[in-house]
């Protein structure tokens, strides 16, 4: 949806894009793409802030692979420089301080969640292959759970390991095996693709699953 415009430096191109008539468009979708990236790191979401950074990282090596257009790239790099302004308007430091509380003064790493994870190694081990049943987590959890707590846990906080707990090794690959399939094919077709619209469709999509 980026708009096109014949202009002969940068100025007069974005002045250009002001006197579109689909302006207001253009703007609408590109504050709501930046309004989401920010989102996710001022919600102090490691693992959302970890995923963004990889998807953001592989969405501009697909771009510059592709190369449909100099200007498009450009385009990009500067929507993701201007992401990373808006999050330091919000401050950094909470952010990296979010990411210390991983360790302890030690230096080790720690966390509740890493318990549960330790914890479901155990249900592996006794559900090797099929795993416990989808949905059973919670009701099969207590009987491995290392921690003190009276939290209810009704999932593992990990899609991949509640994934292996509950289907086994067998479940987990034919996940494995669908999504290979999916980013496989896909890109097949995507490296054969020459519409720009067709290509940065891909590209958004597959960024989105990684």
């Amino acid at each position: 949806h980026k708009p096109r415009t014949d202009d002969s430096n940068f100025l007069q191109g974005i002045l250009e894009i002001f006197k579109q008539e689909k302006a207001n468009i253009h703007i609408l979708i590109g504050t709501g793409a930046l309004l989401v990236v920010t989102s996710i790191f001022v919600c102090l979401s490691r693992g959302g802030i970890i995923s963004t950074c990889i998807g953001l990282l592989f969405f501009l090596f697909l771009s510059f692979k592709k190369k449909v257009s100099r200007k498009g790239s450009l385009f990009v790099i500067c929507m993701v420089i201007i992401a990373g302004l808006s999050i330091a308007w919000f401050g950094w430091s909470s952010i990296q301080k979010r990411f210390s509380s991983l360790h302890n003064t030690d230096g080790t790493i720690s966390g509740e969640r890493l318990d549960y994870w330790k914890d479901s190694q155990n249900i592996i081990k006794d559900f090797p292959l099929t795993g416990s049943g989808f949905g059973t987590f919670k009701d099969i959890y207590p009987s491995v759970q290392s921690l003190d707590s009276s939290a209810y846990l009704e999932h593992a906080h990990n899609d991949y390991i509640e994934l292996i707990t509950e289907g086994g090794i067998t479940g987990f690959l034919l996940v494995f095996s669908i999504l290979t399939s999916i980013f496989y094919k896909t890109y097949k077709s995507f490296s054969f693709r020459k519409d720009a619209y067709s290509i940065y469709i891909y590209i958004g999509s597959i960024t989105g699953m990684i």
